[in-house]
């Protein structure tokens, strides 16, 4: 059993590794971080585009391990046996939501901070 979970903790960080590799690389690193670090004096532009260049070879090699891995984890997963009598984890208190409430905050926006990126945009 021991060696069974070894085996799925490793295919699993595999698994999100490649995950987040790919999802980095498709956030908008390019413009903005590039954006930013061109007001540095040793910024290189080409230097940058090899370094691109490198982050989308090594994605397209994330993108096709992703599915192999994905399969190896569902393998080991889907073999775990579950007992019947095992009891369904819950929230609380039955139907009630353990306390949580659909009401109002009673407080001003301002009390909960700022986000990291200093923009905060209540009027979706």
């Amino acid at each position: 059993m021991k060696r069974r979970a070894a085996l799925f903790a490793t295919e699993f960080e595999s698994f999100k590794d490649a995950q987040k590799f790919v999802g980095d690389f498709r956030e908008c690193r390019g413009s903005v971080a590039t954006l930013y670090e061109s007001q540095n004096e040793d910024f290189s532009f080409p230097t940058e585009v090899a370094e691109m260049s490198g982050l989308m070879n090594g994605c397209a090699h994330a993108e096709s391990l992703v599915p192999p891995i994905e399969g190896r984890v569902r393998q080991l997963w889907d073999s775990i046996e579950v007992s019947e009598d095992t009891a369904e984890a819950g929230t609380g208190v039955g139907d009630e939501g353990a306390g949580i409430t659909d009401e109002e905050v009673d407080q001003p926006v301002s009390s909960f901070g700022i986000s990291m990126s200093g923009f905060l945009d209540f009027e979706l």
